[in-house]
Formats: structure tokens, sequence, C-alpha cells
């Protein structure tokens, strides 16, 4: 499944570099000066995934963050990016962890009724109120594979996070998550939509960093 997720990766950077490229990028653009580029690429985080299974999450999460389904909906009809496209790339939350603080408002003081109660005993149980910040599965189900196993959970009420949730208090989203549950070509779908996201106000040239905290800015 770590090759899966790389390859996915891989092939959404590539794409990205053929959709930007009236706006300064390149596609192949390493082709003369580092024709390896890729599979250098490929080969360090192939290692870096089987000494860490969450490195597929947290490749996947430097493309966007969570928010509210509303908010987002909002700000990606501005970006060239429809409520599809966040119905897809929130099945992103079949893979990875999430610290107990990201989630228990849904736990205390009271358990959020769209929460499955046996699952939310089972959060309760790694999260106690007021206890340490544990690190949890984002899906119950298969936590290290990329899959659309996130839409059945969603349908199931196990879900962790409230932008989660919110998918499903939509008529559109909602039918979109119960098309995706079912859906075998959800993967295309979701590589598209990460296509669509990377490309998204991309800065060339001088007007960016080179960053050496991927979550800080250097100044």
């Amino acid at each position: 499944m770590k090759l899966a997720c790389l390859q996915l990766l891989l092939v959404a950077f590539q794409a990205t570099l053929i959709t930007m490229s009236s706006a300064g990028l390149q596609y192949n653009f390493y082709s003369s000066s580092c024709p390896s580029a890729e599979d250098i690429v490929r080969n360090k985080v192939n290692g870096m995934i089987d000494a860490d299974k969450s490195t597929a999450a947290a490749l996947i999460r430097v493309l966007f963050h969570d928010c509210f389904v509303n908010q987002l909906i909002a700000s990606f009809a501005a970006k060239n990016l429809s409520a599809d496209d966040l119905v897809s790339l929130s099945g992103a939350h079949s893979i990875g962890t999430a610290r107990c603080s990201g989630f228990t408002n849904r736990l205390y003081p009271t358990v959020d009724p769209s929460l499955d109660a046996a699952y939310a005993t089972q959060l309760k149980a790694a999260c106690p109120s007021g206890g340490p910040d544990n690190a949890v599965n984002n899906s119950p189900v298969s936590p290290d594979a990329l899959s659309n196993q996130y839409y059945r959970n969603a349908l199931g009420g196990r879900v962790l996070f409230t932008s989660d949730a919110a998918l499903m208090t939509r008529n559109d989203t909602a039918a979109a998550v119960s098309d995706a549950a079912d859906a075998t070509g959800w993967m295309a779908r979701f590589a598209a939509s990460l296509v669509k996201m990377a490309a998204v106000e991309v800065l060339t040239g001088a007007q960016g960093e080179i960053r050496r905290l991927c979550n800080a800015t250097n100044s």
C-alpha cells in the first residue's frame, strides 16, 4: 500500500506540473540536469514510509488541512475546487493518526449524536477527559490503507473530525459520500482532486521559499 500511496503522490505532482506549465512550472523539468530525480524521490520516500507508516499521510497533509466543510466549500468555489473535490480529498482520512485534542469536542462534555455509540465509547477509552493527548488512528478499519473505507466509516458515524461528520449534513456532499463508498473509481477522483488542490496559487521563481521545516516559514 505504501507504494500505491507514493505513486499517487508522484502522479499528482507530475500532473500538476503539466497543468501549471503556463504559470512557470515545467513538466519533466529535471530531465537533463537530473534524469533520475523521480527514482531518487521514490526510493527515498519508500524508505521513509518503511521506517514510519505515518509518512504517507503526512505527505498528503502537506497539501491541505482540516477545517469546517462549509468554509472549505466557500473557499474551494473561489479556487476552482468543488464540493465533490472536497469529498474526494476527505478520503485521505482513511490513513494516518490524529491527536485526541483534535476531536474531543465531539466526546465531552456530551457525545456528538452523529457518532456511532460503540465508536464513541472506544474513543473515550483512548482519550479520557483531561487525559494525555494520545494519537488515534483516523480510521478504525485498515488505518494504513488509502482507500474508500473512509466513506463507509462516514456513513456509519465512525469518523473523527467535525469536518468529516459535516459531510453528512449537506444533501450534495452526503450523496457524494454514499456514492464514493461503493465506487471503484474513487482513487482516480482523489488523484484528480489532489492535482487541482496542488495547482492552487502555486508560487514560482522568487515568489516562495524552500522551507527548512514544512510547518513553518523560514522567517
